[in-house]
């Protein structure tokens, strides 16, 4: 009887032992897991690079024009200063390698560029009174058109190459102002004139390049074109001639619009 007991007693303790213990012990069946993959960070990383990615560019920028040659004395050294803004589109982004070309060759652009100021000083007499004159020219300039654009290595630091074609719209204002050479005879002066010149159409093509910085979404871009503008038909501000009858007669030229453009650029890269 008292070694039925001890036996009870023996198996009763194991099972209870068993059922409190915290850890489950699982019999060894000759098999040993396999690791898992290490994870290759350099390939995630890849992945998430957004100049490696990119298919959209949008861009806003300030441009400045300066003409040269014909455009360049026919102004009087005038420049311009604007705005514009554009997108561009790589199709090529899985057949090229993005570390080395990206080809942004689909892209459309627009700006608005206002010119200095020119003008020039005369004198007339009328009903026997003396008055200076003086004429102004304001001239602007609106561009629409078609460019592109290569990006060359992933870098922070990337050159690259770019290229356009359009159209440009040139439109301005002239003014006439009378001044009384003495001012009591102010009040006998013509009303000051002002009235809209029509707007001469041009084409242009330009090319240059430039150098891009940022490796993220957001960039800055420095960029020197050079733009070939066909002709165009100005108001040749010393023809200007006041009339007494408040109105003006001129004569008009006609010359290229070629123009160097150097242009800062804010791009959103998606």
């Amino acid at each position: 009887m008292k070694f039925l007991s001890f036996i009870f007693i023996l198996v009763f303790g194991n099972i209870a032992l068993a059922q409190n213990n915290d850890i489950l012990t699982v019999p060894y069946n000759g098999i040993t897991p396999k690791p898992s993959a290490p994870i290759d960070v350099s390939k995630q990383e890849l992945n998430t690079d957004i100049s490696m990615q990119s298919k959209l560019i949008v861009e806003a920028y300030l441009p400045i024009g300066l003409p040269h040659g014909q455009f360049k004395s026919l102004s009087n050294d005038m420049l311009g200063i604007g705005f514009g803004g554009g997108v561009l589109y790589n199709p090529f982004s899985s057949s090229v390698n993005p570390s080395l070309i990206r080809p942004y060759i689909l892209g459309m652009q627009f700006d608005y560029m206002w010119f200095s100021r020119t003008s020039s000083h005369s004198e007339t007499t009328i009903n026997n009174r003396n008055f200076d004159v003086e004429y102004k020219l304001n001239t602007g300039a609106f561009s629409f058109g078609y460019q592109g654009k290569i990006e060359f290595f992933d870098t922070k630091i990337y050159p690259f190459l770019a290229y356009q074609a359009g159209f440009r719209y040139f439109e301005g204002v002239q003014k006439i102002i009378y001044t009384a050479e003495f001012p009591n005879d102010q009040q006998y002066a013509p009303t000051d004139v002002s009235d809209n010149i029509s707007g001469s159409f041009t084409s242009y093509f330009g090319y240059g390049g430039g150098l891009g910085f940022g490796h993220e979404a957001l960039r800055f871009e420095i960029k020197v074109m050079n733009q070939i503008g066909s002709e165009a038909r100005y108001i040749d501000p010393n023809s200007v001639v006041a009339n007494p009858n408040n109105t003006f007669t001129y004569s008009s030229k006609k010359s290229n619009t070629n123009m160097i453009v150097p242009q800062l650029t804010l791009s959103l890269h998606f």
